[in-house]
């Protein structure tokens, strides 16, 4: 694969998780408020679940 590729890739993807990784903290908090259990609870649940995903 060429350098120039790899690196438009690279963009690509980072614009993609960093798009996701907000859209998920914005779930977050919406499901923390409407369940009073906490952002930090939900935090931990979806990293943990996130970490799952990524080295199952």
């Amino acid at each position: 694969m060429e350098l120039q590729t790899s690196i438009v890739l690279f963009i690509i993807f980072t614009i993609i998780i960093a798009k996701a990784g907000t859209m998920l903290a914005k779930e977050a908090k919406r499901l923390a408020d409407i369940t009073a259990l906490g952002e930090v609870l939900f935090g931990a649940v979806f990293l943990a679940g996130n970490l799952w995903l990524f080295f199952a």
